[in-house]
């Protein structure tokens, strides 16, 4: 029962307006269309760069949210991936432009003790709410995929990817009550360890 509701929903997913155009990209891209490969980043080029922003890149910075987005998009390029939805690319260059992100930081702050450094806000009113430099959260993640993987990519996913919680529950393949269920729990995880 569970495996025909995931094809279900993984059916949804594919055949959906807002995914179909993407998801049918990346599987031309899989077929070795290059094409396919200029046409998606112009679909998604906005999309990643409201990512890039919300991860943390600067654009006053040597790691702007273009320059972000740039790397890791070539840096998925270099690696044989065969993507299987809009979802599935979106989990994979949320996560390279996180870790470009970490490197970054980490880089800089080797150089000067404590760099100039941009926050990232786990709250999505962003008003008024708590900043953490970008390393933190980055190790904050890395502690909770160690726990709990699932709570890590729905974080990722959530607000760093700016999904919904409906988009998530369907590339999950789970309800969206659940969704938001593990989402506070992840969330308030993740508060109290950048609290420590």
């Amino acid at each position: 029962m569970r495996e025909t509701r995931k094809a279900e929903v993984q059916g949804l997913v594919a055949e959906s307006p807002v995914y179909g155009q993407v998801t049918r990209l990346l599987k031309r891209i899989n077929q070795g269309d290059a094409q396919a490969r200029d046409q998606l980043i112009s679909q998604v080029y906005g999309e990643l760069q409201q990512m890039a922003g919300k991860l943390g890149a600067n654009p006053l910075d040597t790691l702007s949210p273009t320059a972000l987005v740039n790397e890791a998009y070539v840096k998925l390029a270099d690696k044989d991936i065969l993507f299987q939805d809009r979802i599935h690319f979106f989990s994979l260059i949320c996560r390279a432009m996180r870790q470009l992100l970490i490197d970054h930081s980490r880089r800089r702050r080797c150089q000067k003790r404590r760099g100039d450094w941009e926050a990232v806000s786990l709250d999505e009113s962003l008003a008024g709410s708590a900043v953490h430099e970008p390393s933190r959260v980055a190790d904050a993640l890395e502690a909770l995929e160690k726990i709990n993987v699932k709570h890590c990519r729905m974080i990722e996913f959530r607000y760093f990817g700016g999904l919904t919680n409906a988009e998530i529950a369907r590339g999950m393949g789970l309800s969206e009550r659940t969704v938001a269920t593990h989402l506070k729990i992840a969330h308030t995880w993740l508060l109290n360890y950048l609290a420590r």
